[in-house]
């Protein structure tokens, strides 16, 4: 549709039906080269170009309001995540040496502080720029209580763009491997995961991601296995997959993780932590109905966790709100 239509019809197209743009006096028009001819009752029923006006309006103060709500969202995620990273750095031994007992007491007051705000400051008339203030507001805090906990976190930021980089390089087909039997063929598989864990606890993601598929493409040569290889083999693979997808999450490949998540689970549907790690991925992507299935079954599968539990709310809270925006969306074009 819109063979000889100008660009302000065509911009109206979402705002009104064709009888509004027989309002232009558009008594004529070509549709798919057929001519068509509208009725007296099509032009009594049609809107004025007044009318066309006020829709297309209402479509862009809609879409204006739209991306007023995701800035918000994504300026309150900004600062939910930093408190969050922030406790558990608390208590993870590799940033120990950032922190003396009182400045820990006093980072720990300042992220409950932040928590209750955020608990308390939900609604509209919180702006995207409210949150934004918040957290140069607490960063600042932080940082003059502990400079070398951000020193820490920008020298691994470093390693992740360095690491992201070579990560993007690797090929997906290595080399085969020489004719082995099946027994070597799968110490040599668990050799290699080995080595990929190590790659990545040094941040060495691209390096780790090349062993893991190393150890795949070895247990997938295997032949003729006997009941205890082929399951010693699929546990590999899931490892394997499995950790594969955790460096591509930590060099923002989500959805790669997910296909990764998803070759785990059709070899063992009730991993839960397959089923977490691909809705984190999902989480990340935004597709957050999928992220909330995947955990609910991860937590059901491991009750309590507390990475699962929190994601799951945050999955369950920006549904939550993208049915609000839909709900007002759709109230404001019927009314």
């Amino acid at each position: 549709m819109g063979h000889g239509l100008d660009s302000t019809l065509s911009v109206g197209l979402g705002a009104a039906s064709y009888a509004s743009l027989v309002a232009y006096g558009a008594q004529q028009f070509q549709i798919e080269d057929k001519t068509f001819t509208p009725t007296e009752q099509e032009l009594e029923g049609a809107m004025d170009e007044t009318e066309l006006q006020r829709c297309i309006k209402m479509e862009e103060e809609m879409s204006h309001n739209d991306r007023m709500i995701e800035e918000r969202a994504h300026e309150r995620n900004i600062l939910e995540s930093f408190l969050f990273q922030t406790k558990s750095h608390l208590t993870d031994p590799k940033f120990g040496d950032c922190f003396d007992a009182t400045s820990k007491e006093q980072i720990e007051g300042i992220i409950t502080t932040g928590t209750f705000w955020l608990e308390d400051n939900e609604g509209e008339e919180i702006s995207a720029e409210d949150y934004k203030a918040k957290y140069a507001e607490f960063l600042e805090s932080i940082k003059k209580l502990s400079p070398k906990l951000f020193e820490k976190l920008e020298e691994i930021e470093k390693e992740k763009a360095k690491a992201a980089a070579e990560a993007a390089s690797v090929p997906i087909v290595t080399k085969k491997s020489k004719p082995r039997t099946n027994k070597q063929k799968l110490e040599a598989a668990a050799n290699k995961k080995e080595h990929g864990n190590k790659l990545f606890v040094d941040l060495d993601y691209a390096n780790a991601v090349r062993r893991y598929t190393q150890a795949l493409e070895l247990v997938q040569s295997l032949y003729d296995e006997t009941p205890e290889q082929k399951d010693e083999a699929n546990k590999l693979k899931v490892q394997c997959y499995l950790n594969i997808a955790g460096c591509l999450q930590k060099v923002q490949g989500f959805q790669k993780a997910v296909e990764n998540c998803k070759q785990a689970l059709d070899i063992e549907p009730d991993n839960a932590k397959a089923l977490f790690r691909r809705g984190q991925a999902y989480f990340e992507l935004k597709e957050f109905e999928l992220a909330r299935d995947d955990l609910t079954k991860a937590d059901k599968l491991t009750p309590g966790n507390k990475q699962i539990l929190h994601l799951l709310a945050r999955s369950k809270n920006e549904i939550t709100k993208r049915q609000e925006r839909e709900k007002k969306m759709y109230s404001k074009m019927f009314n």
